[in-house]
């Protein structure tokens, strides 16, 4: 009887280190073959068309900042004296909360190209992802039927002249990319989503101009960032 009982301990012992093993194998073949990877923020400014624009020794221009919770996603540091083809960056105080200044000493302006990113494990919770993610947020416009709305805004500056009457139009393209990052292997389209500002600045425009910021999704990695009725509607 003895025996009978320290044979059948012994085979479930062997068992459960058996099924221990197999797990843990395949645990680590899993993440091997099929890793997890932390989402990160991609924040953008590109501002295109410069070159058929004159200013003056030091030309400024100001564009809004992403923050969540009136906190920004990026330290400060990040943004201080970096240097991207002729501009430097760095963040100036203003009555409507911090903002993010290029500065060229060039007479000759070339366009802005400058990428920020963070990795991140926390996300934003979806109501928090919304056209006021930019700093400044929600101000009051006062449009031409009297009504107003909240909108961010660009800094241009007013010495900031066309060379001919044929200048192009200032392309402004600021984005915060929310990047989920993968499960298992697979993305994590479930937290992903872009605000963009999108905006074609006529020649002779300056000074404080207001940006409407759009908030895209996306079902596939394969695909682009679409307007949530579109995602709604199919």
């Amino acid at each position: 009887m003895t025996k009978l009982s320290f044979s059948f301990l012994g085979k479930a012992v062997i068992i459960f280190v058996t099924i221990l093993v197999i797990i843990t194998i395949g645990g680590n073949i899993i993440i091997h073959y099929y890793p997890s990877s932390s989402g990160y923020y991609s924040y953008s400014v590109k501002i295109s068309g410069l070159s058929d624009y004159s200013g003056s020794p030091v030309t400024q221009i100001v564009v809004p900042i992403p923050s969540i919770g009136n906190e920004s996603i990026f330290a400060d540091e990040r943004f201080q004296y970096q240097d991207y083809g002729g501009w430097k960056s760095f963040l100036v105080d203003t009555e409507h909360g911090k903002m993010l200044t290029f500065q060229s000493n060039d007479a000759n302006l070339a366009d802005i190209n400058a990428v920020y990113t963070k990795e991140t494990d926390e996300y934003p919770d979806t109501e928090e992802i919304n056209e006021d993610i930019f700093v400044p947020a929600g101000r009051s416009l006062l449009r031409t039927d009297n009504t107003t709305a909240g909108y961010s805004y660009i800094i241009l500056p007013d010495d900031l002249r066309p060379l001919s009457n044929s200048s192009t139009p200032i392309s402004v393209s600021i984005k915060l990319t929310v990047h989920g990052g993968t499960k298992f292997g697979k993305p994590d389209l479930d937290r992903e989503c872009q605000i963009a500002i999108e905006e074609q600045i006529t020649p002779g425009t300056t000074g404080i101009i207001p940006v409407e910021p759009q908030v895209y999704y996306r079902d596939s990695i394969s695909e682009g960032f679409r307007p949530p009725e579109y995602r709604d509607k199919y």
